[in-house]
Order: C-alpha cells, then structure tokens, then sequence
C-alpha cells in the first residue's frame, strides 16, 4: 500500500476513502453476515458471559476502524469529537444488528450484547486514539 504523504501520489478523497472507509465497511459486512447465521462453534459452558466478550471484542475493532476512518477525514476536528463519532457510529451498527437479529429465528436481541457493544466501541476507539499518528495527515492536501 502507498502511504498517503507521498510526493508522487497525493492523498486524494478516493484514495482516502479506499485506504481507511473501505475496512470499516468491508468490516461491517462481515459482521452483518456473521450475525445472520446460528454461532459455528458453541462457547465453552465454563465461560461465563462469552457471548458478551466476543460482542466487546468485535466492536472494539469496529470502533478502531471508524476512529481511523474519522482522524484521516476529518483533519481539523479534535480528538474528542473524533472519539465521539466513533463510538455513535460504531454502536448505533451495534444496535442496527441487534434490531436485525430480533427477526431472526437462531438468533436473539439482547440489551446486553448492545452494552457490551457500547463499551468495546469505546475502548476500542479510545484506545486506537492513544496509539500516534505514523503519517502526518495534517500536512497532506486533498486533491481531487
């Protein structure tokens, strides 16, 4: 992959929006198909609450990918509102896919997945946001 502060090849929007939109959405299908089948491996019994943990961890790295998604995009906001966007858009998908599994005869919607959805979406992100910037966005021009 080019990284994006490159002479040659300016940061453009679409190069943006392969580089850092495309996972999150690519990512989101992924959930979305996985959630319309029954679970392939059933959880161990002697873990309590997996279910919750595997919904916690799934949403972490969906508010990962929306945190990077937002801090490429969104050059002049701070950090903030860049967690903030993150982690509405990635529970708000959260809580479109437990509407969805409602409808859905193996499947079952919990106010429990959806917390647990919540707080990964925040750790995830808070997280993400700790980790520094490798490209200096901030000095790359869009051109299109």
């Amino acid at each position: 992959m080019i990284p994006l502060r490159n002479k040659k090849f300016p940061a453009t929007r679409s190069r943006i929006i392969l580089y850092y939109w495309m996972p999150v959405v690519l990512y989101c299908l992924l959930i979305f198909i996985q959630s319309g089948f029954p679970a392939l491996i059933p959880l161990p019994a002697d873990l309590p609450r997996g279910d919750k943990i595997l919904h916690f961890t799934a949403y972490g790295l969906l508010g990962m990918l929306f945190f990077r998604a937002f801090r490429a995009s969104c050059k002049r906001k701070s950090i903030c509102f860049l967690l903030f966007l993150s982690i509405i858009s990635s529970a708000f998908y959260g809580a479109l896919d437990e509407f969805r599994q409602s409808f859905i005869t193996w499947r079952t919607a919990d106010a429990g997945d959806f917390l647990a959805d919540l707080t990964g979406s925040a750790a995830g992100a808070v997280l993400y946001s700790l980790f520094p910037v490798r490209e200096n966005l901030q000095e790359n021009k869009i051109a299109d």
